[in-house]
Formats: structure tokens, C-alpha cells, sequence
């Protein structure tokens, strides 16, 4: 699709399950919550760790 392109353009690869994840947040504009950041890194879409934030609110998701 088209974030699989862009990111081909850029000279970037990903596995194609990490793209489709990557798709579905980024169409629906949501953050990705994942412990595998650097999986999505560079595709233009919010990501959070919830194993590295501080406890809290750090993107207003409480």
C-alpha cells in the first residue's frame, strides 16, 4: 500500500505484518502501543512503550 511505499522510497524495509500495523494505526489515527518501537520507527506514526513511559499521562491516554 501506500505506506509501504513511501517507506521503499525511502529505502526502508519492514516485515510485512510491522507495515500493515503500521497502516491500520496510521489510517485510523491511532498510537501504536507496542514494546517494539524500533519495528515502527520512521513510519509517521504515534508510538508509545508502555514499558519505558512514566507512570501517568504521557500522551493523555488516561
Amino acid at each position: 500500500g501506500e505506506l509501504r511505499g513511501r517507506l521503499q522510497a525511502r529505502g526502508v524495509t519492514r516485515e510485512s505484518a510491522d507495515t500493515l500495523i503500521a497502516a491500520t494505526a496510521e489510517v485510523h489515527q491511532l498510537t501504536l502501543v507496542t514494546r517494539n518501537v524500533r519495528h515502527f520507527e520512521g513510519c509517521g506514526i504515534s508510538l508509545l512503550n508502555p514499558f519505558r513511559e512514566p507512570a501517568g499521562d504521557p500522551n493523555g491516554l488516561r
